[in-house]
């Protein structure tokens, strides 16, 4: 029986699924089953995976296209290992990621789940960004501590960096149970892999290897790039909750608080004003710290700005939150820019949502970065392709 099973999950992505492969196969680690599932793709998938005469290698091609949830939970139903690691087919690991995660687990008994950092790259798998979190130190968490770090300050790791210890966390009893129709799905979408930390984290410790161990790519034929995961995240939340109804109770009134966010983001996205939502999110905002949110009414910090003209990269509460703050101060706010297409030609607060590329036939003075997920260098690398505007965080204004 191998000690770890990986399970990379693919759908119409033959041209990147050899590399992800590859990269598998030569894993300094060497006792694992690679378990490819295929969601009924119709490329040239199977051609590929045919490529690589590894004894390793588990193909299984599903007949009908069910989505990446079910994809990987039917993975999850085959596997045999005592670790489980999830990969995708559009990232790169590096040699040691398996060999440094097994480590890492068999050193803590009580530990559920080990990621690590990332480098980011783009579609041509070129290097945008050496380390997706800047922090240079391992970090252990307690049980719990993780969801209350992640509420903070949107602090996660990457779904393809994730090994999960079989023992002590149900996931494959789980995925059992939903195939079965026991147990109802949660729809978190392209958040999922939120969740399953966090899950997790409520069965033991998680561990966070500091060193960039994956290469993970950033593309348009990405998930995230066309899905609104305001409806993810409102699930996403509701499903924490239900997380912290048995010891974690303490995370609930930050776990709400931050569900009203999206509530309110929700409301205002379908043509809303929700003022009693946002005076009931203006008196609990202190649960959050500064570096986690904008003030839901403005306070004054964009006026070095007024008579400029600015676009605000992001379409999430910050930005509203911004642009109303622009508004107050002089500040003329052309657009909102955003990378999803799911968000693309809408409008928030009024102001239309256009993809980034938008820069490069309008002429601003300045881009505010609203962004509360993704890391300010990677955000710049993007809007620089398009603009030599000033790039200013949101944090940068306080």
């Amino acid at each position: 029986m191998p000690r770890v099973s990986v399970i990379l999950t693919t759908h119409n992505r033959a041209s990147m699924l050899y590399g992800a492969i590859d990269a598998i196969l030569k894993q300094t680690f060497r006792d694992f089953e690679l378990i490819v599932m295929d969601d009924a793709s119709t490329d040239e998938t199977c051609a590929v995976v045919k490529c690589f005469p590894d004894p390793r290698l588990i193909y299984i091609r599903r007949a009908v296209h069910r989505g990446s949830a079910e994809n990987w939970d039917e993975g999850l139903r085959r596997s045999m290992g005592e670790y489980i690691l999830q990969q995708h087919d559009d990232d790169l690991p590096q040699p040691t990621l398996i060999e440094r995660e097994v480590a890492m687990l068999d050193e803590d008994p009580g530990m559920m789940m080990v990621g690590t950092n990332v480098r980011i790259m783009d579609g041509e798998g070129k290097i945008i960004l050496d380390r997706f979190d800047a922090g240079p130190h391992d970090i252990v968490f307690d049980p719990g501590c993780f969801i209350r770090d992640y509420m903070e300050t949107r602090f996660t790791f990457k779904c393809s960096t994730q090994m999960i210890r079989r023992r002590g966390t149900p996931i494959v009893e789980q995925a059992k149970a939903r195939a079965n129709a026991v147990e109802t799905p949660k729809h978190i979408g392209c958040l999922g892999d939120i969740f399953n930390i966090c899950r997790c984290n409520t069965y033991g410790r998680i561990g966070y290897i500091a060193d960039p161990l994956l290469d993970y790519r950033v593309h348009t034929g990405s998930e995230t790039f066309h899905a609104d995961v305001t409806a993810s995240d409102i699930a996403l939340h509701e499903g924490l909750l239900d997380l912290c109804k048995g010891g974690l109770k303490q995370h609930i009134p930050t776990i709400k608080a931050s569900l009203l966010r999206h509530q309110i983001l929700d409301a205002l996205n379908k043509g809303g004003r929700p003022i009693e939502m946002l005076q009931q999110l203006g008196g609990i905002e202190a649960l959050h710290p500064k570096s986690y949110s904008l003030p839901v009414w403005p306070d004054g910090r964009a006026r070095g700005l007024k008579g400029k003209t600015v676009a605000i990269f992001g379409s999430f509460l910050n930005a509203y939150f911004l642009a109303e703050e622009c508004l107050a101060s002089g500040v003329r706010v052309m657009c909102f820019l955003d990378d999803s297409t799911a968000r693309q030609g809408r409008k928030l607060n009024g102001l239309p949502i256009h993809p980034a590329r938008w820069l490069q036939d309008n002429r601003v003075d300045a881009v505010l970065i609203s962004s509360e997920r993704r890391p300010k260098e990677q955000v710049e690398a993007n809007i620089r392709q398009y603009t030599d505007a000033v790039c200013i965080h949101w944090k940068e204004l306080q």
